[in-house]
């Protein structure tokens, strides 16, 4: 993962700390192994994996490129905003 795709993916988890952004630009930027990384933050092997996989899990669901939009709107336009959505990602998958 280049540093810019892993900027982009840490974005869209808000509740991430320090640590665990750190945990994974080691392991997915970096390239260290989960078991050594695990070694260094006194974390078990799984623990590592475990932030690993939301950070991947990230990184595939949001198009690259794409910007996350925080509002509030009413239920008929955050429909149309949900409408918008689905069909952005269905040209993606085509």
């Amino acid at each position: 993962m280049t540093p810019k795709e892993f900027d982009s993916a840490v974005k869209f988890l808000s509740k991430l700390d320090s640590t665990s952004i750190e945990i994974g630009r080691l392991v997915l930027v970096q390239g260290q192994s989960q078991k050594e990384v695990a070694a260094s933050f006194g974390l078990t092997k799984q623990r590592v994996s475990a932030i690993i996989r939301r950070l991947e899990q990230a990184s595939a669901s949001v198009p690259n490129g794409w910007v996350k939009v925080t509002v509030w709107l009413p239920p008929d336009a955050a429909r149309k905003v949900e409408e918008i959505e689905k069909e952005e990602k269905n040209k993606i998958s085509l």
